[in-house]
């Protein structure tokens, strides 16, 4: 269970067993151990919304730009280091890059529209 969990969470196959390769390739599930954007995103996510709720108990409401810097600098840091544990692959890497260059426009008060974003 360990390894499959080192898998799932990091990337690491290399504790699993051929007949457990096997298995995740019979049953289509392959995908889930690969790291993509999804999970670096849902890090930064999760770095975002833990950063914003705890600065917000701590800090002043009128402070709620120090908050949203302190948030989208806990994404960026969540998702860095998300990308480093997992090895830094090129798609995970990529959506960290993402992630840091929507925290900048966020921050520099861009909006991110359809066509922006797609060029982006």
């Amino acid at each position: 269970a360990g390894a499959v969990l080192r898998a799932l969470a990091v990337d690491d196959r290399s504790g699993l067993s051929d007949a457990q390769w096997q298995v995740v390739r019979r049953t289509g599930t392959a995908h889930l151990i690969a790291i993509s954007g999804l999970q670096i995103t849902l890090a930064a996510g999760g770095g975002f919304v833990l950063c914003r709720w705890l600065c917000g108990a701590l800090w002043a409401r009128r402070q709620d730009y120090l908050v949203l810097r302190a948030a989208w600098f806990a994404a960026c840091l969540a998702a860095c280091a998300y990308t480093a544990i997992a090895g830094a692959g090129v798609p995970s890497a990529r959506a960290a890059v993402m992630v840091v260059c929507a925290a900048a426009a966020a921050l520099h008060g861009r909006r991110a529209l359809g066509l922006d974003t797609l060029l982006a």
